[in-house]
């Protein structure tokens, strides 16, 4: 019961809210609110007594018969066809399929983040969207957003796992184009078009991959629960190749979802949606999605050694590379969403190189303090209309309830001590380096990557905070008309404030390490055990915490100093970062995102042009050869035909006639008489004598 009460008020409200939604009272808003607060009770009643009172992690399991029962897959269309033996074939299908949702200490503590954040959203959009001519569409978009990314959270098999990671891509292009369906908002309705269109694209790179990897496991195991191919990978039922392939297809799959390189260039893009739109993506759905899938899947043991490696890698690259284009960002919401790329990569890191807990942990910390950051963005957007920093300055003291809670958002994410992306980045960083500490020089390149990303990280923060809230006003128009934004806003920013700064402490990350660490937590004795990881995470050296948080605390400082140096007080002058070749090729780099949508565009194009040039080759050269080799066949076809009227059929039809004569002329002598035939027989004999005697 408790799992329907999570998972089917949003979608209740989403489906009332679009269908009678605008005749309701405040055209309907209070309905998805309502049926995320139901949500999100539910989902407290289970964390509450899990993580505060300590009590056993509550294993609830829901199943009920799918439509596939009776065999409509199984043998049948696809058995024995295109997947015959494969992914479908073979009649798996043919008994009742099950529909199941499950809990364990990761869904349980996920389902809190997501409920949580998205409530608060939802409560900020009833401000921020006010006056929107599609006010109601908003909030049953946003509403089936959430149902989509709570039903992912407690699938218990892949196939139904996919089939909400879809539905979240239906949603994400809705949301991020949703202005593109507004005409008097005063934005450029073409871009949300455009950027709704690049994520569904993009991503579906990684969605076809995650399904090609369903369908490998399904062909080697015959379950897409994760519970059953968990056994026969257990019980050497995998073959390692067919593991290794489905693990860096699932991989490819949370790449394209979480905006990893190289498939990350949708998401600076998705900005174009509206804030609070942002924050649903960065925060509680969409891009947690992914993490959430590859921490799910190493947890049932689905990686092997080196696609753990593979994650390690792509998961470190990208947190320095997206920290990078961060610094020379002047787009609000663009900075914020290459640290939000940025802080994925450390998750999916923290993954690969053995900090199951770390990783996860940081998902929920980073929920929390990036959606209050996406937020204050709205409530500062929505205050002087513009995203661009260079025409902000000043508005701390136009609005300093949104300056304070996004300080608090800003030191969270940048690791200052005391805040909750200390707790769990350090973590991060500490396994990154005991990672390193265990395999050479070459263990260390993550820790190296993650370090200098943090000490980006902390810079870009704070000249994004300086620019926009110190200093001078660079737009008197603007600054004159700011005002700190309404209650319905400035709250939920207040209370995830509060999230920012305590969901690190101890009384969460104590209890999160116990329940979903791998031995003997979350999946009830230890997934792993035996897995891909052999038996656990990986061990900490204790020396490794310690010159982490130092090395970290260092690197933080310094970035968030060197900010006030440059930008605050202004002793050091931003330009001295693009002086000479090395400073100007790089500066160019970072303006053009290396060039890594560029690089898209020019394939893309090339393809194009590949396509059309083969496209004319097919008229011009292969369509006239097959026409020749038509034309030809048809003069030999009626050359044959001409020589088979007037000469086989002559000859034929000749010689039949002959016959045919020749039997009408000696039919005339078989007259059937007596007397004629000894007559015949007299003349026979007459005309026998005389040859005879002459």
């Amino acid at each position: 019961m408790k799992i329907l009460l999570i998972l089917f008020p949003p979608l209740f409200a989403s489906v009332i809210q679009l269908l009678i939604g605008r005749k309701l009272p405040r055209k309907g808003d209070w309905l998805p609110i309502l049926g995320i607060t139901i949500s999100w009770i539910t989902a407290l009643s289970l964390f509450i007594p899990t993580f505060f009172l300590k009590q056993t992690v509550p294993h609830i399991s829901l199943s009920v018969d799918w439509a596939f029962g009776g065999g409509a897959l199984g043998g049948g269309a696809l058995g024995g066809g295109a997947l015959g033996g494969g992914a479908l074939g073979g009649g798996a299908l043919g008994e009742a399929f099950k529909l199941g949702f499950f809990t364990d200490g990761l869904s349980i503590a996920t389902l809190f983040m997501v409920t949580t954040v998205s409530l608060l959203i939802h409560i900020f959009s009833s401000g921020y969207m006010h006056g929107n001519p599609l006010y109601s569409r908003f909030f049953a978009q946003t509403s089936f957003f959430t149902f989509a990314m709570l039903g992912l959270v407690i699938s218990d098999n892949l196939l139904f796992l996919f089939i909400f990671w879809e539905l979240m891509g239906l949603c994400s292009y809705l949301l991020i184009g949703f202005y593109s369906w507004c005409p008097d908002v005063g934005y450029d309705r073409d871009a949300p078009r455009k950027a709704g269109m690049k994520a569904f694209l993009t991503t579906r790179v990684g969605d076809a991959a995650l399904f090609v990897a369903i369908a490998i496991l399904y062909s080697a195991t015959g379950s897409f629960t994760f519970r059953g191919i968990h056994s026969a990978i257990a019980n050497g039922a995998v073959s390692q190749s067919a593991l290794l392939a489905a693990s860096l297809l699932i991989l490819l799959g949370a790449i394209g979802k979480s905006a990893q390189f190289p498939l990350h260039v949708w998401l600076p893009d998705a900005m174009e949606g509206p804030s609070p739109v942002s924050a649903l993506i960065h925060a509680a759905t969409m891009v947690a999605a992914g993490i959430y899938l590859v921490g799910r899947s190493i947890s049932f043991g689905f990686f092997p050694e080196s696609a753990l490696i593979v994650t390690a890698g792509v998961g470190s690259f990208t947190a320095l590379f997206a920290a990078s284009m961060a610094l020379a960002a002047m787009d609000f919401k663009k900075v914020l969403a290459y640290s939000t790329i940025s802080q994925l990569g450390f998750m999916l890191a923290s993954l690969g190189v053995g900090g199951w807990t770390p990783g996860l942990f940081h998902l929920v910390t980073h929920a929390f303090f990036k959606a209050l950051l996406f937020l204050g963005s709205g409530s500062v957007l929505h205050a002087v209309h513009t995203r661009d920093m260079r025409e902000m300055g000043g508005l701390k003291q136009k609005m300093p309830i949104t300056y304070f809670t996004m300080l608090i958002g800003a030191l969270a994410l940048t690791g200052f001590p005391g805040f909750s992306g200390f707790f769990s980045k350090d973590e991060i960083l500490a396994v990154s380096l005991g990672w390193g500490m265990k395999r050479g020089a070459a263990g260390y390149i993550p820790f190296l990557l993650l370090i200098s990303a943090t000490a980006f990280t902390a810079f870009y923060t704070f000249r994004m905070m300086i620019l926009v809230f110190h200093g001078k006003p660079k737009d008197h128009h603007r600054f004159e008309h700011a005002h700190e934004s309404s209650a319905s806003m400035t709250v939920p920013l207040i209370i995830l404030s509060l999230f920012a700064i305590a969901s690190g402490w101890s009384w969460l990350r104590t209890p999160f390490e116990s329940i979903v660490s791998l031995g003997g937590g979350a999946l009830g004795g230890g997934a792993l055990g035996g897995g891909a990881l052999g038996g656990g995470e990986e061990e900490i050296p204790h020396s490794a915490h310690t010159v982490a948080m130092v090395l970290s605390i260092i690197v933080s400082l310094s970035g968030i100093g060197l900010a006030f140096i440059v930008y605050h007080f202004e002793k050091i002058s931003a330009e001295i970062f693009t002086r000479g070749i090395i400073g100007r090729s790089i500066h160019k780099a970072l303006v053009n995102l290396w060039w890594v949508d560029d690089f898209y565009l020019w394939l893309i194009k090339k393809v194009i042009e590949i396509s059309k040039a083969l496209g004319i080759f097919d008229r011009r050269v292969i369509d006239r050869i097959v026409d020749s080799f038509g034309t030809a066949s048809v003069i030999v076809s009626k050359g044959a035909g001409i020589a088979d009227f007037r000469g086989i059929d002559y000859v034929a039809n000749g010689t039949a006639d002959l016959i045919r004569d020749a039997g009408d002329k000696i039919r005339m002598i078989q007259t059937g008489r007596l007397g004629d035939y000894i007559l015949g027989l007299m003349v026979a004999f007459i005309i026998l004598v005389v040859w005879v005697a002459i």
